[in-house]
């Protein structure tokens, strides 16, 4: 497992434009990425200046292959801080090393930029097959094929069937998987109305890559810079240590409640808007949560766990007892017998008892404008012993 080990594949359409090179570092430097393979770089010669104006100086270690005149062209970079890339090969459309992370094992990386003709294609296709005589073992390759697998990797019906057969017969023949790419289907559109929506960029592996790096996670970016999505390969990612902010209702009836919002949400200025807000929501979210501890532990108006015998709740008791006036069960003051936490649990239903002891619920359904909302109403028992709706 490479813990920690982000990968950014992407078609960049060019670096020559010094205003696209900037584009791409505002987006990697957000990724935490430790490899980058970009291609179509439309670059014969790519100096040092441009990779540290393209991804900033973390990325201290890069080679590339040659563009040819201002078609194709590859850039692999990585921070050598995290890993080691070593056993260079340059073929004619894919360059391929071995990648080393501290505590792992190493394995065989292709970045490649298929060709457009079908001449071409073939000897892309023969070219992967030979590469991978060459590298054994784990091996990922990754890039823009420029070629699809199944006619559903397009949006339009206009598919070479027989391209695309020889592509699926490559990838059974080396044994290789795609990794799944979440959250979008297609990574190349041709912007234009309607547009044509296909999925060029890929990530490939074999059993035993995948094997090491079973809980990969395979994403898109969102980028303007290009006509191509930027794929970003988290090889291990990390379960979130923090738990999911819960609002609970009953919280807005507690003293403090308003002004631990208030000054969580004013403790927060920022000039852009977006991060403002993001900034104002954590904040409070933060502020509620530590605020919800202390004040449910020294009140102790936090409600009794559903596991307790002595006061086993159904959720519409719960949300009937907690909305007394708006739902219109009785209130302390109409029903004194509503001291929930003192009635024994035979009349709250925890064990079996006579029907006239048991929860009537009745269910009303209202029409609120264009919205069609069911409101449970739920009735205590001990109104309904004293005759009361």
């Amino acid at each position: 497992m490479d813990y920690g080990l982000k990968i950014v594949v992407w078609n960049v359409r060019g670096l020559n434009s010094r205003a696209r090179r900037c584009a791409i570092r505002s987006l990697l430097c957000n990724t935490r990425a430790s490899i980058v393979c970009l291609q179509e770089t439309k670059m014969a010669l790519i100096s040092s200046p441009v990779v540290l104006d393209t991804l900033g100086s973390e990325f201290d270690g890069s080679t590339y292959l040659s563009a040819d005149g201002t078609r194709g062209g590859i850039l692999l970079a990585w921070n050598t801080r995290v890993v080691t890339i070593s056993d260079l090969q340059f073929t004619q459309h894919a360059v391929t090393a071995k990648v080393c992370v501290p505590g792992g094992n190493p394995w065989w990386l292709t970045t490649v930029y298929g060709p457009q003709s079908d001449q071409d294609k073939l000897a892309f296709l023969q070219e992967l097959r030979d590469i991978r005589a060459t590298s054994p073992g784990p091996w990922m390759l990754c890039g823009d094929f420029n070629l699809i697998c199944h006619a559903s990797d397009k949006s339009t019906g206009n598919v070479n069937h027989r391209m695309m057969g020889r592509f699926r017969r490559v990838i059974n023949d080396l044994a290789l998987k795609e990794v799944y790419l979440n959250g979008r289907r297609f990574t190349w559109s041709n912007e234009q109305s309607p547009p044509t929506l296909v999925r060029l960029d890929r990530v490939l592996c074999t059993a035993d890559w995948e094997d090491c790096h079973g809980e990969c996670h395979l994403r898109c970016l969102a980028s303007v810079v290009s006509d191509h999505c930027p794929l970003l390969l988290d090889c291990s990612p990390m379960p979130s240590a923090h738990r999911r902010f819960h609002f609970e209702e009953f919280w807005m009836r507690l003293d403090g409640f308003h002004d631990t919002v208030a000054a969580a949400w004013s403790s927060v200025s920022d000039t852009d808007p977006f991060r403002r807000l993001v900034g104002r929501l954590q904040a409070t979210g933060r502020a509620l949560t530590s605020w919800s501890a202390k004040s449910t532990a020294t009140s102790g108006t936090s409600s009794p766990s559903p596991a307790s015998s002595s006061c086993a709740l159904t959720r519409p008791w719960r949300r009937a007892h907690s909305r007394p006036r708006k739902i219109g069960c009785a209130s302390s003051s109409r029903c004194p017998t509503l001291a929930w936490p003192r009635l024994s649990a035979r009349s709250l239903g925890s064990v079996p008892a006579s029907p006239r002891s048991r929860t009537a619920t009745r269910t009303r359904a209202s029409s609120i404008g264009n919205a069609h909302t069911v409101v449970r109403r739920t009735v205590c028992t001990a109104c309904l012993w004293m005759g009361r709706p």
